[in-house]
C-alpha cells in the first residue's frame, strides 16, 4: 500500500492556530500515514515553538497563494 500524506497549510499568527498545529501533530489521522503541516506567518516577531515547518512572509515569491497551494499539493487550507 502506498503511504498517503495529508498536506495542510495553517495560516498562523494566533494562539489558537499554534494550539491547532500542536493538536494536529499529536492526532492519529485515520487513512493517512504522514502529516505535512507548514505553518505560515506574515512576519516573524518571535520564533514559535512548534513541531512543524514555519513559513515566514507573503507568498509572492511562490507566485501567490494559489500557486503555492497547487505547487505544494495542499489538501486543506486553515485560516
Amino acid at each position: 500500500m502506498t503511504p498517503t500524506t495529508l498536506n495542510i497549510l495553517l495560516l498562523g499568527g494566533t494562539s489558537e492556530a499554534k494550539q491547532l498545529a500542536r493538536q494536529l501533530y499529536a492526532a492519529k489521522l485515520p487513512h493517512y500515514d504522514k502529516l505535512c503541516l507548514p505553518y505560515s506567518l506574515v512576519r516573524l516577531l518571535r520564533q514559535p515553538v512548534l513541531p512543524c515547518r514555519i513559513i515566514c512572509g507573503v507568498f509572492i515569491h511562490y507566485g501567490g497563494l494559489t500557486d503555492y497551494l497547487i505547487h505544494q499539493k495542499i489538501d486543506l487550507l486553515v485560516d
